[in-house]
């Protein structure tokens, strides 16, 4: 088997794809100790490709689906469900589809950047910052990846009209979301020498939402605001008057340091 994964991460390396070692579904730490970033992408590294699919520890061959490509992972009866709602009559392309352990990956190429992200409960698009299982690599539940149609001269098909609607609609949600984050600041002006004002921001929306959270739901309601105005780089006298609103809301003022904290670290390891 050693020698049928050396032959084929050879092939992908040769249709200029990135190639990592596979143990089961993760990289191979032995032989790539830096995960990803230790893909393989040269042809003239054939020592390298030879060490990295004869080991003892690799069960399968990775592909990055880096730009241009992305993939549509289907998982099962569910996950092809919720795909023909988005593709409608272009469900199935004409080359590059894979047979996995319990559906398929769909491959195609676009010109617009995608990141890895949820499409459904049982479906996903990976695409920066992300890899497939290809054939002939072992799946964890013993069977084989398979190609249904083999990548060839061709590149993978143009991503459907519907995946191209839908990741346009994320990207709009993702937009509204964050605007929406930013109009719950409001502008806080601070007399400074000379009689000038100054502007900075302020979190009117967070703090009144931590002052008015009701019992039970109160730490959480803290938690989210202390994240929230981590991220939006909030100082210290905002998480002062954050303080003061948890206490206003009725917390203690020992569980309100230790929440302020949490979410603070949390956010910050992001």
């Amino acid at each position: 088997m050693s020698d049928e994964l050396v032959r084929a991460a050879q092939r992908y390396v040769a249709l200029g794809l990135r190639v990592i070692a596979l143990s089961g579904k993760a990289p191979n730490g032995k032989v790539h100790p830096k995960g990803l970033y230790d893909a393989i992408d040269n042809t003239s590294l054939q020592a390298l490709i030879r060490d990295a699919f004869n080991h003892s520890h690799t069960t399968g061959i990775g592909i990055l689906t880096n730009f241009p490509y992305v993939v549509v992972d289907i998982d099962g009866e569910e996950g092809a469900q919720q795909w023909a709602e988005i593709a409608g009559e272009d469900y199935m392309p004409d080359r590059w589809v894979a047979k996995t352990g319990r559906g398929l990956h769909l491959w195609y190429a676009d010109w617009d950047e995608h990141a890895t992200t949820k499409l459904g409960a049982k479906l996903d698009l990976k695409g920066i910052g992300g890899y497939v299982a290809a054939p002939p690599s072992l799946h964890p539940d013993g069977h084989r990846y398979e190609w249904l149609l083999e990548p060839g001269d061709l590149p993978p098909m143009d991503i459907p009209a519907g995946l191209t609607r839908l990741l346009s609609k994320k990207a709009w949600d993702q937009e509204g979301r964050m605007i929406a984050r930013a109009a719950s600041k409001r502008i806080r002006h601070k007399q400074f020498a000379e009689g000038k004002w100054w502007a900075t921001w302020g979190f009117d929306g967070l703090l009144k939402a931590v002052a008015t959270a009701e019992p039970g739901n109160r730490n959480a309601a803290l938690y989210w605001a202390a994240y929230t105005m981590a991220e939006d780089d909030g100082g210290e006298e905002d998480y002062e008057q954050l303080r003061e609103a948890a206490l206003a809301a009725g917390l203690q003022t020992r569980e309100t340091r230790l929440t302020i904290r949490s979410a603070r670290k949390a956010a910050a390891s992001e």
